[in-house]
């Protein structure tokens, strides 16, 4: 799954997002994100990983 933001590239709407609108945030599958990649219909423009803020930490004695 890639968690992103993305921008229609090619000339047809892509789930519902038309060419030129406002860039849309999906989680997309590997290979479907791939496909349409390939085809010229949309950019990945910036990848979302997940993550535990910085200043996360477990309760003491959790950890024994």
């Amino acid at each position: 799954m890639i968690h992103g933001l993305w921008r229609v590239s090619g000339r047809r709407a892509y789930r519902g997002h038309e060419p030129g609108s406002e860039p849309f945030e999906a989680s997309l599958n590997e290979s479907v994100a791939a496909r349409a990649i390939n085809r010229g219909d949309i950019e990945l423009l910036e990848e979302f990983l997940p993550a535990l803020p910085a200043e996360f930490c477990l309760p003491e004695g959790w950890i024994t």
